[in-house]
């Protein structure tokens, strides 16, 4: 479970300030929260949903950290602010990428809830692109679409590329060490009939808005069908990024059987 008290120091918080450019802009939170309907879910449903335990989601509660309502005298979360918290928080992990070991990282969803999962399982040879044909931001975006279009799982490519340009709007999701997350902010089952992964290398890279100002050559796009998909598909490639040598080992593939070889060995190292 999360380690609370190394969140509460943790880099996130500090960031939102020095990087507010690689975050949700708070108003647009702040305007779907109040002019969007919304489900709404109590501390129980809200700790189901981000995968922590109920004692550790009402300790960040009270300290303020997480989003939250009152409602006679119960706390109360709207879903999507909850998922742009989560989401906010998870690809602020992925952009301290150094490779030095840092004293205050730490694993939001645990292990041993996630040993039943494996992202590895979510891959597709059609969604591995050893050689992604792009130069430029928008064709980067127009050929990862591409790529999930061929896997057949993907129901509307064009609702795809609107949602992934829509989140590049907000904020660039090139981040460190050539790696970039493209990804849409929404979620719904109508996008893509199962969950699944794209990752593509681009050689020599292509300026993609990266927080270290260098080229991006390594992409991963999480084509989540529901919003609990895509924070674990987040969370557990933040671990394999951060803790293991899946981006070389990626790089050094060949073709798309390596490609997922090497990611599922990876996570195998990590679980």
């Amino acid at each position: 479970m999360l380690n609370v008290h190394l969140f509460l120091n943790c880099q996130f918080f500090q960031s939102l300030v020095i990087l507010p450019h690689h975050f949700l802009d708070l108003t647009d939170i702040i305007f779907e929260s109040h002019f969007m309907p919304q489900s709404k879910l109590g501390l129980k449903e809200a700790a189901e949903y981000l995968d922590l335990s109920v004692k550790d989601l009402q300790f960040l509660v009270e300290k303020g950290k997480v989003p939250h309502e009152m409602e006679r005298n119960k706390f109360v979360f709207r879903k999507g602010v909850l998922r742009d918290w989560a989401n906010q928080f998870l690809f602020s992990d992925t952009t301290n990428l150094s490779g030095k070991k840092h004293h205050g990282s730490f694993k939001l969803w645990s292990k041993a809830n996630l040993i039943e999962k494996k992202l590895g399982d979510w891959l597709l040879n059609e969604s591995m692109e050893p050689f992604l044909p792009a130069r430029t931001k928008p064709s980067v975006l127009r050929e990862l679409v591409n790529v999930a279009a061929k896997t057949g799982m993907l129901s509307d490519p064009t609702k795809l590329l609107g949602l992934l340009r829509n989140r590049e709007e907000l904020g660039p999701t090139g981040l460190k060490n050539g790696i970039a997350i493209p990804h849409p902010r929404i979620h719904t089952p109508d996008l893509c009939y199962e969950s699944f992964m794209v990752i593509a290398k681009v050689p020599g890279g292509i300026p993609f808005g990266s927080l270290d100002g260098e080229n991006s050559d390594l992409f991963f796009m999480p084509c989540a069908q529901t919003e609990e998909d895509h924070i674990f598909m987040l969370g557990r490639l933040t671990s394999m990024i951060k803790k293991t040598d899946l981006c070389q080992s990626l790089r050094d593939a060949k073709d798309a059987e390596e490609m997922i070889s090497y990611f599922q060995a990876c996570e195998e190292k990590l679980i």
